[in-house]
């Protein structure tokens, strides 16, 4: 299938709307491309799918500042996603130059849950709340309440 910008514009005006279906749609449209590059830039195959992570919930929560006078919407995800590596460089230079002893002390900090805390995060900054993140009940949050209205299914138990 040929995609051309303006079904990519058309796409990202419908995640804008808060379209879940454009939002898959885009996701499908974008996720490999991204992946690729961000192994490419960060050389860490767990850094990459959180580049995609990332900067696809970034491109969502910004949808609607897209401006197709300044380049594609495929420019514009990348340029976020470039803004998500250099921020994941940081993080790794910053561990990088942290000692051993510092690590050590801060143990207790380290979540034994693994992605259940990383599900929960990106689940609060899309405003969807989850019992299985310590919520009693769906609260809307930065986007409209029409795509929020829906909790997280329960996760699996590992």
């Amino acid at each position: 299938m040929v995609v051309d910008g303006t079904h990519d514009r058309r796409l990202l005006e419908a995640v804008a709307a808060g379209s879940p279906e454009a939002f898959d749609a885009f996701y499908e449209r974008f996720a490999q491309p991204l992946y690729a590059l961000g192994l490419r830039w960060l050389q860490d195959e767990s850094d990459a799918e959180e580049l995609v992570s990332d900067t696809l919930v970034r491109a969502w929560q910004r949808a609607d500042r897209y401006e197709p006078t300044r380049g594609s919407v495929a420019s514009w995800l990348f340029g976020i996603g470039r803004h998500v590596a250099s921020d994941r460089w940081r993080v790794r230079r910053r561990h990088i130059a942290e000692p051993l002893e510092t690590v050590g002390e801060r143990s207790h900090e380290l979540d034994p849950r693994g992605y259940r805390s990383w599900i929960c995060r990106y689940a609060s900054w899309l405003g969807i709340r989850s019992p299985d993140c310590g919520h009693s009940s769906v609260q809307a949050g930065s986007r409209s309440a029409a795509s929020t209205s829906t909790s997280l299914p329960a996760l699996a138990s590992t």
